[in-house]
């Protein structure tokens, strides 16, 4: 995409409007059949390539199942970068990726935490007795020390939320901006 952005800087700066569009969309299709035929070959060579690292076979399902969900976002790798790469060679201007990236951050957040709750929530209310049934899997009390970490993440979460210009101030410093 970066040869692409290169192209639509030209086109823009010659305002030639039919030549940026037609730019543009080659472009998009391009890099979307690419995008595409990785994909597709990712989840074709799933299997293989999980015999070649020599998955044990207790991790196999899940494995595959991340890996499926990993692949899975590539097209939105693919949208966010052509995007990103389209505004910044067009508009002289941070805030357009500023939206985007907040969106995207906003998105991951969501999606993390209901991948974390999926992960935590039976962790921590399997039963621990033999009265529940065969049917539930049983765990054992890992104690305080499975809350720590928990504990640590909920902290910089609220501390980053509550006071996050310092670090957006730290951060613009380190870009220059």
């Amino acid at each position: 995409s970066i040869g692409a952005g290169a192209m639509f800087s030209i086109c823009f700066g010659k305002r030639d409007r039919d030549r940026l569009r037609s730019a543009a969309v080659h472009a998009f299709v391009l890099i979307f059949a690419v995008t595409l035929l990785l994909d597709l070959a990712a989840y074709a060579l799933l299997d293989p390539i999980l015999h070649f690292l020599q998955i044990p076979t207790e991790l196999y399902e899940d494995m595959r199942e991340y890996l499926q969900i990993i692949f899975a976002g590539l097209a939105a790798t693919f949208l966010y970068n052509f995007l990103a790469c389209f505004l910044r060679a067009v508009v002289n201007s941070v805030a357009p990726l500023w939206f985007l990236g907040v969106a995207a951050l906003l998105i991951s957040s969501v999606l993390t935490a209901i991948y974390s709750l999926s992960v935590a929530l039976p962790a921590f209310f399997m039963p621990l007795d033999e009265a529940a049934g065969p049917e539930l899997p049983k765990r054992c009390d890992p104690g305080w020390r499975m809350l720590v970490p928990l504990g640590l993440l909920l902290c910089a979460v609220l501390l980053l939320g509550a006071c996050s210009q310092p670090l957006a101030d730290a951060l613009r410093a380190i870009a220059g901006m």
